[in-house]
Protein backbone atom coordinates (compact mmCIF):
# COMPACT_ATOMS: atom_id res chain seq x y z
CA UNK A 1 0.00 0.00 0.00
CA UNK A 2 2.75 2.73 0.68
CA UNK A 3 4.98 1.57 -2.10
CA UNK A 4 1.79 1.81 -4.13
CA UNK A 5 0.86 5.66 -2.65
CA UNK A 6 4.90 6.84 -3.01
CA UNK A 7 4.29 5.72 -6.60
CA UNK A 8 1.09 7.33 -7.09
CA UNK A 9 3.11 10.67 -5.76
CA UNK A 10 5.98 10.32 -7.81
CA UNK A 11 3.84 9.93 -11.15
CA UNK A 12 1.93 13.20 -10.55
CA UNK A 13 5.04 15.41 -9.85
CA UNK A 14 6.05 13.70 -13.13
CA UNK A 15 2.92 14.65 -14.56
CA UNK A 16 2.39 18.08 -13.59
CA UNK A 17 6.28 18.55 -14.46
CA UNK A 18 6.05 17.31 -17.34
CA UNK A 19 2.95 19.15 -18.88
CA UNK A 20 3.58 22.58 -17.35
CA UNK A 21 7.57 22.75 -17.20
CA UNK A 22 9.44 24.55 -15.01
CA UNK A 23 8.05 27.28 -12.55
CA UNK A 24 8.33 30.36 -15.11
CA UNK A 25 8.21 32.80 -12.03
CA UNK A 26 10.88 34.83 -11.87
CA UNK A 27 12.55 38.36 -13.63
CA UNK A 28 14.12 37.96 -17.14
CA UNK A 29 16.68 40.76 -18.49
CA UNK A 30 16.24 40.85 -22.58
CA UNK A 31 19.95 40.07 -23.44
CA UNK A 32 22.47 43.33 -23.25
CA UNK A 33 19.63 45.91 -22.15
CA UNK A 34 18.27 47.62 -19.17
CA UNK A 35 14.66 45.88 -20.50
CA UNK A 36 13.20 42.89 -18.97
CA UNK A 37 9.73 41.12 -18.03
CA UNK A 38 8.48 40.06 -14.68
CA UNK A 39 6.69 36.91 -14.59
CA UNK A 40 4.45 36.22 -11.36
CA UNK A 41 1.32 33.87 -10.67
CA UNK A 42 -1.51 35.12 -11.48
CA UNK A 43 -4.51 35.91 -8.64
CA UNK A 44 -6.49 33.12 -10.22
CA UNK A 45 -3.39 30.53 -10.30
CA UNK A 46 -4.16 29.27 -13.18
CA UNK A 47 -1.64 31.04 -15.40
CA UNK A 48 0.88 33.85 -15.22
CA UNK A 49 0.95 37.30 -15.27
CA UNK A 50 3.80 38.72 -17.65
CA UNK A 51 4.88 42.52 -17.10
CA UNK A 52 7.29 45.02 -18.82
CA UNK A 53 9.62 46.43 -16.14
CA UNK A 54 12.45 48.41 -16.47
CA UNK A 55 15.72 46.86 -14.43
CA UNK A 56 18.89 48.14 -12.75
CA UNK A 57 22.63 47.18 -13.19
CA UNK A 58 21.90 44.27 -10.19
CA UNK A 59 18.81 43.36 -11.33
CA UNK A 60 15.83 44.81 -9.42
CA UNK A 61 12.42 46.46 -10.65
CA UNK A 62 12.84 50.44 -10.30
CA UNK A 63 10.31 50.81 -12.49
CA UNK A 64 7.09 48.57 -14.22
CA UNK A 65 5.50 50.01 -17.47
CA UNK A 66 2.48 51.09 -17.57
CA UNK A 67 -0.01 49.36 -19.51
CA UNK A 68 1.93 46.78 -20.81
CA UNK A 69 0.83 43.60 -18.51
CA UNK A 70 -0.12 40.38 -20.21
CA UNK A 71 -2.23 36.89 -18.89
CA UNK A 72 -0.85 33.52 -20.18
CA UNK A 73 -2.77 30.36 -19.11
CA UNK A 74 -0.87 27.56 -17.43
CA UNK A 75 -2.60 25.03 -20.31
CA UNK A 76 -0.30 27.06 -23.18
CA UNK A 77 3.10 26.34 -21.00
CA UNK A 78 5.79 25.88 -22.33
CA UNK A 79 5.29 28.40 -25.33
CA UNK A 80 4.37 32.40 -24.52
CA UNK A 81 2.20 34.14 -26.77
CA UNK A 82 1.47 37.35 -25.44
CA UNK A 83 1.46 41.19 -26.37
CA UNK A 84 0.83 44.86 -25.22
CA UNK A 85 1.63 48.11 -27.01
CA UNK A 86 5.12 48.88 -27.04
CA UNK A 87 5.26 52.37 -25.10
CA UNK A 88 4.99 55.87 -24.56
CA UNK A 89 1.23 56.93 -24.37
CA UNK A 90 2.05 60.61 -23.67
CA UNK A 91 4.63 60.73 -26.91
CA UNK A 92 3.98 62.16 -29.87
CA UNK A 93 5.97 59.51 -31.88
CA UNK A 94 3.56 57.20 -34.12
CA UNK A 95 6.32 54.33 -33.46
CA UNK A 96 5.85 54.56 -29.90
CA UNK A 97 2.31 53.69 -29.80
CA UNK A 98 2.39 50.45 -31.60
CA UNK A 99 1.29 46.63 -30.59
CA UNK A 100 3.74 44.33 -30.32
CA UNK A 101 3.83 40.41 -30.24
CA UNK A 102 6.20 37.94 -28.73
CA UNK A 103 6.62 34.05 -29.14
CA UNK A 104 8.66 32.49 -26.61
CA UNK A 105 9.18 29.22 -25.30
CA UNK A 106 10.87 28.68 -21.36
CA UNK A 107 14.08 26.82 -22.31
CA UNK A 108 16.06 26.08 -19.20
CA UNK A 109 16.16 29.43 -17.11
CA UNK A 110 15.83 31.11 -20.79
CA UNK A 111 12.90 31.98 -22.63
CA UNK A 112 13.74 32.40 -26.46
CA UNK A 113 11.96 33.47 -29.62
CA UNK A 114 11.14 36.31 -31.43
CA UNK A 115 8.72 39.60 -31.05
CA UNK A 116 7.06 41.00 -34.65
CA UNK A 117 4.84 44.32 -35.27
CA UNK A 118 1.54 43.30 -36.84
CA UNK A 119 1.10 46.74 -38.08
CA UNK A 120 4.25 46.28 -40.42
CA UNK A 121 3.35 43.35 -42.53
CA UNK A 122 7.02 43.36 -44.38
CA UNK A 123 8.71 43.33 -41.08
CA UNK A 124 9.94 39.57 -40.62
CA UNK A 125 9.99 38.44 -36.56
CA UNK A 126 13.38 39.41 -34.65
CA UNK A 127 14.86 37.14 -32.54
CA UNK A 128 14.97 37.41 -28.86
CA UNK A 129 16.30 36.17 -25.69
CA UNK A 130 15.70 37.03 -22.07
CA UNK A 131 17.79 35.56 -19.50
CA UNK A 132 16.64 34.56 -16.05
CA UNK A 133 17.87 37.29 -13.05
CA UNK A 134 18.85 35.96 -9.97
CA UNK A 135 17.45 37.54 -7.13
Amino acid sequence: MVRKVIFLVIANLFFINYVFGDDLTGIYREESSNLGILIEMSELNDGYMIYRVFLDTPGNIPQKFEWQTAFIKADELPSLSFYWKTGRFDDSLPESNKLIIYNLSNQNQKLVGSYYFPEEPRTLPTKIQFNKVEY
